[in-house]
């Protein structure tokens, strides 16, 4: 009886099984994406102003590097949207002094330049020269620069008639005729100049605006007939200005 019992037990209740579960086996698709390359920081190991292959890279041959997406004399190769700026070895004097004295230093390409602060990173065009010229060329443009942290003095443009540009004689420290944007952010701006009829933007000449924030802008001048704007003129663009010192600048 107890057998049958057993047997009967066993049928009603039978015993547990384990099962195993079946993993399915999973397609992952894998998408080709478009290679991407972040933007160059390119660093001035340099006070001077050349291009000579020493292995020490000068402010002019960083920018010259960003506008043509390569490597200039040991730099890093500009790749897009650069940004230059400054070793701090150069701070061995306390502050890094840049004399600019082969002329206007030309930018091309979408660019930011970043210094130690206005009273720690100058750069001086002696009464020479301009200090920046940013401009588009056939195959690029300098569609968005940025200038933070610098000092600008010494820049002086004169009229020449035999210049192709009707801007030549604008912009004592920076003409910026790129279809682009330019800002500037805690820059002094002193002691720049324009001699010339029409000569225009003691300081700054914009054809297309530009953004101002936390700067001074002082002593500057436009000396000729017609030659609006001792520190800024701007063609047709807007001026933004924000926590910015406008003083002492002059057309006579």
């Amino acid at each position: 009886l107890f057998q049958i019992f057993q047997s009967q037990l066993s049928s009603a209740f039978p015993a547990n099984r384990s099962r195993r579960t079946r993993i399915r086996p999973q397609t992952v698709a894998a998408e080709m994406l478009e290679g991407r390359q972040l933007p160059a920081q390119i660093v001035v190991t340099s006070l001077l102003d050349d291009t000579i292959a020493d292995g020490q890279v000068t402010l002019r041959e960083a920018i010259e590097a960003a506008n043509l997406n390569q490597s200039v004399d040991g730099s890093a190769a500009g790749n897009g949207t650069d940004e230059i700026v400054f070793s701090p070895a150069l701070l061995t004097t306390g502050s890094v002094q840049i004399n600019i004295s082969s002329g206007e230093l030309l930018i091309t390409s979408p660019l930011k330049i970043t210094g130690f602060g206005p009273a720690s990173t100058v750069l001086s065009a002696q009464g020479l020269s301009r200090l920046f010229r940013i401009t588009d060329t056939i195959t690029s443009g300098a569609s968005a620069v940025e200038l933070t942290g610098l000092g600008l003095t010494g820049g002086v443009t004169f009229l020449d008639p035999t210049a192709e540009s009707p801007n030549e004689q604008n912009g004592g420290a920076i003409l910026h005729d790129a279809d682009g944007t330019l800002k500037l952010v805690d820059c002094l701006l002193s002691d720049n100049q324009t001699f010339g009829i029409g000569a225009a933007g003691g300081a700054i000449y914009t054809e297309y605006g530009c953004t101002l924030v936390g700067c001074i802008v002082q002593n500057n001048r436009t000396h000729g007939i017609e030659a609006p704007g001792g520190a800024i003129c701007t063609f047709s663009g807007f001026l933004d200005i924000s926590e910015t010192v406008v003083i002492g600048n002059a057309t006579t």
